[in-house]
């Protein structure tokens, strides 16, 4: 049985983002993967990478060495044979949260080495949905640069596509 790690780095419970990702990770379990759950705004205060270059030591390669909310994240998905991970996009990028996990997960398996460059590098597939219902009730929001009932339109149209999509990725896992 394959192991998929699922990550939600999104605030909101419920929303775009984790339906996309318990989707993906409904579509893994229909497969045969059983599935571990994380969510980043639940666990103990973490950061991102520190740079203390301890996972660059022949001790400790590939281990990130600081000891935090990120611990057993980073552990799991060590263990896991796939990782499904899900961010909103603010401001043009990611969460400060999924940046926080990116940088001590690639960081402790990047290298400096002419003979085994770059890192741990494994197939990647990603799923953009953009232009998604942000709220419940756009009106208690002076938000005058949307057409609130074009948005929700697009959204019903769209998103199950979207959950299809993210389903069909999981079961690839």
């Amino acid at each position: 049985m394959k192991k998929i790690v699922a990550v939600n780095a999104g605030p909101r419970k419920g929303w775009n983002t984790d339906q996309l990702i318990k989707t993906a990770a409904e579509g893994a379990t229909e497969n045969g993967a059983e599935i571990e759950y994380f969510d980043l705004f639940k666990p103990e205060k973490y950061t991102g990478c520190v740079s203390c270059f301890a996972c660059k030591t022949e001790r400790s390669f590939g281990t990130c060495a600081c000891h935090d909310g990120l611990t057993p994240v980073l552990e799991a998905i060590r263990n896991a044979d796939g990782l499904i991970i899900g961010s909103p996009n603010y401001l043009s990028n990611m969460t400060a949260s999924f940046h926080a996990l990116y940088e001590r997960l690639i960081f402790q398996w990047l290298t400096y080495d002419a003979q085994e460059p770059c890192c741990n590098q494994r197939p990647t597939t990603v799923l953009s949905c953009g232009n998604t219902q942000q709220v419940k009730d756009y009106s208690t929001y002076n938000w005058t640069m949307f057409n609130l009932s074009d948005n929700q339109a697009h959204h019903d149209e769209t998103f199950d596509d979207y959950l299809a999509k993210a389903r069909e990725l999981g079961a690839a896992l």
